[in-house]
């Protein structure tokens, strides 16, 4: 797949510095074609230049990111992904516009792994070709995982897989039969394995779950907290619950 065309928008220098270093330095997935430092300026960036895909601050004076968009998309197409500091803006701004996502500031590596798979899925038109960031294995979702066990690997469904949990360089896999298994990568190698069309979401930074356990959702703790098989509290992070719920939906499983 060709590179993604993409103009960065951001009033804030540290913002821009900091976008452009995780484009070029963690992707060789875009070519940065443009960089605004305004909202006006970023408006005649994408309609000169005519991106396929905007990454654009939200709060920015004068006018914001989203009345830029409203205005640049009256004449020409294009995607976006909003970045910004506060979570709240971005969740509403998904409601008004067909953004792929939003990165919070400052920007978590995982996080935007995360985004850059649904850019790709995107672009690509095919979840299943979808391109893996570097140094993560791509597969074609397993009907068996194989897990370390004394003398050799057991097979395992990933539908009797509860949960998995960040410890350090590695990850624990807690099986529904009380086993736990612990794998030498860490998590962001397991959730590339067991992705979200095998119905695994990673909430929390520290948690990757199975949809198919969750039991009940509750409005606790910093923005959350998910039951699996009605006895494990497992933590959302805030930064992934919009995309939590997303999720839900469109599996059928949420309705907002």
């Amino acid at each position: 797949m060709k590179k993604i065309k993409t103009v960065i928008v951001d009033d804030e220098s540290g913002g821009r510095e900091a976008l452009e270093k995780v484009l070029n330095g963690f992707s060789t997935s875009f070519e940065i074609i443009g960089v605004a430092k305004s909202s006006e300026e970023g408006l005649e960036r994408i309609l000169t230049l005519k991106p396929d895909l905007v990454f654009s601050d939200i709060e920015m004076p004068v006018k914001s990111g989203l009345e830029m968009i409203r205005e640049a998309q009256k004449s020409y197409r294009f995607n976006v992904v909003l970045t910004t500091a506060h979570e709240q803006y971005a969740i509403k701004a998904i409601n008004q516009f067909d953004v792929i996502g939003y990165l919070l500031k400052p920007i978590d590596l995982d996080e935007f792994y995360a985004v850059e798979r649904k850019i790709l899925e995107r672009f690509s038109g095919s979840p299943e070709s979808t391109p893996i960031p570097s140094g993560i294995p791509v597969v074609n979702f397993p009907q068996k995982i194989f897990l370390p066990k004394t003398g050799g690997k057991e097979a395992v469904d990933p539908a009797d897989i509860f949960y998995c949990k960040a410890s350090g360089p590695y990850t624990e896999i807690y099986l529904k039969n009380g086993e736990v298994k612990t794998v030498s990568k860490p998590l962001k190698s397991t959730e590339a394995i067991l992705t979200t069309q095998l119905g695994f979401f990673r909430v929390h930074d520290s948690y990757l779950i199975n949809s198919l356990y969750i039991s009940e959702i509750r409005n606790e703790g910093e923005a959350g907290v998910v039951v699996l098989n009605k006895n494990i509290e497992v933590d959302i992070s805030r930064r992934k619950k919009a995309d939590f719920l997303t999720f839900l939906e469109s599996r059928g499983l949420f309705f907002r």
